[in-house]
């Protein structure tokens, strides 16, 4: 992957307008013991540590985009195969939502989302019809919307990381683990591994698992337990909203054949087969369940003047609209989810423990060891003995996030910087990009270069990589691999910006023309190469500031609005034949993406 033609192109809105870029975390980090609770002196150094606990560059990187990428949409789309079990607790009195065809409360496990618009979305935009087929009434029938709060605490939740709602392995390769199976490829059937979760978790207390779809939703076990009802809404159709007599069925799609697993009820649990190694888009494979979520469009016009014909237009855009909204309220947890509190103190992955794939694409632990399965269900086991309890532990997530918000931009204009084909300008840029980091942090008082540059290093290494509390259990893990990749990341540019330093002294002081070309070769393959490796979500932007009635959309994984299941968009992503990435320049969407195959209103 070249990451130098895109972030060409995007240099100067990294550049000149940082603001683009979000950082937002303060969520209290978890905890999750491989072994007993232990705990180390209340400060130790980060060289120090990773002496203690050593790890290499691809899983140091891994790791850092697990704990980065938690509860971040965006993130966790762009590393779509999740390696890590996260202990996460949901404070009382949080709002969870659950739509379904009758109005009663779920007798087993189901899901539950975070956001309204998820459950609306999924409650189907029910229309009255003017018809006497049975199965489109059915399938059309009025859904109920509840609302529910937590009376205590959840404090026994598992989160998964990446786009663990995706429908097939090895997006859902963390649920195959927690549920026993031997799937490796292909539809995964998730209502079977739910109630085997829920079962396994019977016996220690587990409340529910949280996994990524369009929005974060849970796999709730029992609605009969610390969970109160506040609200259960019979939803109108929508022609009774408006007052609009019911719909001619020459103007509505035939009802599809297909429904996901989970039965017809609304909001009985989302389906469909999605992922980065999903089949490629053809007129063949579009599910009709995704058609029907591009929502009511018309099949035989026969009178665009009409006014029944307008009437199902005006709500067939209006429908459009309830898509675009659910994705829209799913970005909010990359400003600030704070309805779910990690405790990455006690996270559980197998990462540095055998090998898994640095591709976040191609990456598949359901071939790990049984050995190691079984470890992770052991150390599951033993955590939720006890309560998660996320407060009084170091917050690496905020750790992080203020590290990618540093030095994201900077690595994306040193990269743009690299192609300038004349060396001044080149060479000027670097200047003026990397040299007031290196001087705030070189004390003149180390007399060779050497050391000036080795202790302003450590300078910047202690600036961005601390711990908080004390450190305890998977601490030292994620402490290890953020010095480690920081590290990397600073060794990188004081190479760069060592070599625009003599660069710059031959134009400006001996006036003759710099030798540079092998040398600035080298450094543009291994800032191409460290940049595709850390794979970071601050890479990917919109080229523009989206309109007020847009997003800058990152694509998902699962079924959706713009694109999922069998429909792969060549705007928003790149296919090499094999699996599907999300490309780094992001489209400004709007409902009209998800309304593209209706009609304009008249």
């Amino acid at each position: 992957m070249k990451y130098a033609p895109f972030f060409k192109y995007l240099a100067a809105v990294l550049f000149f307008t940082n603001s683009v870029l979000v950082l937002l975390v303060w969520n209290f980090p978890a905890s999750s013991p491989s072994q007993p609770m232990t705990q180390s002196s209340s400060d130790v150094g980060a060289f120090e540590n990773y002496q203690q606990h050593p790890i290499d560059l691809a899983n140091a990187s891994a790791i850092v985009n697990a704990v980065q990428g938690a509860l971040r949409q965006k993130s966790s789309n762009i590393q779509p195969v999740g390696v890590t079990f996260i202990p996460a607790y949901i404070p009382p009195n949080t709002r969870l939502y659950h739509s379904r065809g009758d109005g009663n409360i779920p007798k087993s496990f189901e899901w539950v989302a975070f956001d309204y618009e998820f459950s609306y979305n999924f409650a189907g935009f029910s229309r009255r019809i003017n018809s006497t087929d049975s199965h489109r009434d059915r399938r059309n029938g009025p859904a109920h919307l509840l609302t529910f709060k937590n009376t205590k605490a959840f404090d026994k939740v598992i989160f998964l990381d990446g786009a663990s709602a995706a429908k097939i392995v090895p997006e859902m390769d963390q649920q195959l683990i927690l549920s026993n199976g031997t799937q490796e490829l292909g539809w995964f059937n998730e209502r079977i591994a739910a109630d085997k979760i829920c079962k396994w978790g019977k016996k220690f207390g587990l409340h529910g698992f949280i996994r990524l779809e369009i929005g974060y939703e849970m796999v709730l076990c029992d609605f009969h337990k610390d969970l109160k009802l506040i609200s259960n809404i019979t939803l109108p159709y929508a022609n009774d909203m408006l007052g609009f007599p019911a719909d001619d069925p020459q103007y509505l799609p035939s009802p599809p054949d297909w429904a996901p697993p989970g039965g017809n009820d609304p909001g009985d649990g989302p389906g469909g087969p999605g992922g980065p190694g999903g089949p490629p888009k053809s007129e063949e494979n579009q599910s009709p369940f995704y058609l029907q979520e591009r929502n009511l469009g018309v099949q035989e016009v026969v009178d665009y003047s009409s006014s029944s014909f307008n009437r199902s237009l005006l709500l067939s855009h209006i429908s459009s609209a309830v898509g675009f909204e659910h994705v829209q309220i799913s970005g909010y947890s990359d400003l600030l989810e704070e309805r779910v509190l990690l405790d990455f103190s006690n996270m559980v992955t197998p990462l540095n423990k055998t090998y898994i794939n640095p591709d976040p694409y191609a990456r598949n632990i359901s071939y790990i060891s049984q050995e190691i399965k079984n470890s992770i269900i052991y150390d599951l086991e033993r955590i939720y003995q006890q309560p998660t309890d996320p407060s009084r532990k170091t917050n690496w997530q905020a750790i992080i996030n203020l590290m990618q918000f540093k030095f994201g931009p900077l690595l994306v204009n040193l990269n743009s910087t690299l192609y300038e084909e004349d060396i001044k300008v080149l060479s000027d840029n670097i200047q003026i990009l990397a040299f007031n980091l290196i001087r705030s942090h070189t004390d003149n008082n180390w007399k060779t270069e050497q050391e000036q540059r080795q202790h302003a290093i450590k300078s910047l290494v202690d600036s961005y990589v601390y711990h908080s509390y004390p450190l305890v259990n998977y601490d030292s893990n994620i402490y290890s691999a953020l010095f480690k990749v920081h590290n990397e990341i600073l060794t990188l540019i004081f190479d760069i910006f060592e070599a625009s330093k003599r660069y710059t002294k031959q134009l400006y002081v001996d006036e003759s023309i710099p030798t540079y070309k092998d040398e600035l070769d080298t450094l543009r393959s291994r800032t191409s190469k460290l940049m595709e490796l850390l794979n970071w979500a601050v890479f990917y932007q919109c080229s523009r500031k989206c309109n007020s009635n847009e997003m800058c959309f990152t694509p998902t994984w699962g079924p959706g609005p713009f694109g999922g299941m069998f429909e792969r968009s060549d705007e928003m992503f790149d296919h090499d034949g094999d699996i599907y990435r999300i490309k780094h320049e992001l489209k400004c969407v709007s409902y009209k993406l998800a309304a593209e195959t209706l009609p304009p209103l008249n």
